[in-house]
């Protein structure tokens, strides 16, 4: 993975007519379709869920929840309070939770390396001063990889890393469905995650070359005690 950071990755031309309600709509409707993938998988394979499978599903429907919250900003006495942050290490996990519902092992082979500057930060105390808008990053990374997934290529590359307060997330594979570039290039998936990115002050660049797929996204990483940007 390390030497596609080599590249000079170009922006696609994204598609900046689309209302946030439309895109608001198409990223709910992905987060709930990806507990259907799921959960189909596992009838499939006439599979029980597990415990730890459990509070995956549990924290994937409270995230949802944080969607709708952080969208109409309107209070209930069953949604947290403090739904709004995610830590850098929670933002790793939503990361696994969706690549297991997306990308399942019995069907994609998912490498998921960290660069040496993330090590640094997460075995030491600063990974408890770094946050991310919980609702943005949750949109952000479930469209990433739903667009990985409907390339039907059964080999996933991610390569994480911080740099100057900065996540770095890039990912790599190819394409093996001749329908799927165009679908993405003109669909609401790269259109939210480029304009949530922007908001948040950050940066996405997607590039298609040839069969291969490369998607760089850099975000922000917000100290505990200073404003989250909020992308709704």
């Amino acid at each position: 993975m390390a030497k596609y950071r080599l590249l000079k990755i170009q922006t696609e031309c994204l598609d900046a007519d689309k209302s946030q309600e439309s895109i608001f709509f198409h990223d709910l409707i992905n987060h709930t379709h990806s507990l259907i993938l799921f959960l189909a998988q596992k009838r499939a394979l006439e599979k029980s869920i597990d415990q730890k499978e459990i509070m995956m599903i549990e924290q994937e429907i409270r995230l949802i929840q944080n969607l709708l919250k952080n969208r109409f900003n309107i209070k209930h006495k069953n949604l947290d309070e403090d739904s709004r942050d995610l830590d850098l290490f929670s933002a790793i996990l939503l990361i696994d939770s969706l690549i297991k519902m997306y990308l399942p092992s019995n069907f994609y082979k998912t490498e998921v390396q960290y660069g040496f500057n993330f090590y640094t930060v997460i075995n030491s105390s600063k990974k408890n001063e770094y946050f991310l808008n919980s609702a943005s990053f949750h949109r952000i990374m479930g469209n990433l990889i739903k667009n990985i997934s409907e390339t039907k290529n059964h080999e996933v590359n991610v390569f994480i890393d911080i740099y100057q307060d900065q996540l770095s997330i890039e990912t790599s594979n190819f394409n093996v469905d001749s329908n799927a570039r165009n679908k993405a290039k003109s669909g609401y998936g790269i259109a939210s995650i480029n304009s949530l990115a922007s908001r948040m002050g950050g940066k996405y660049e997607f590039e298609s070359n040839g069969n291969l797929w490369l998607n760089r996204l850099i975000l922000p990483l917000q100290h505990f005690g200073f404003k989250v940007l909020i992308a709704s």
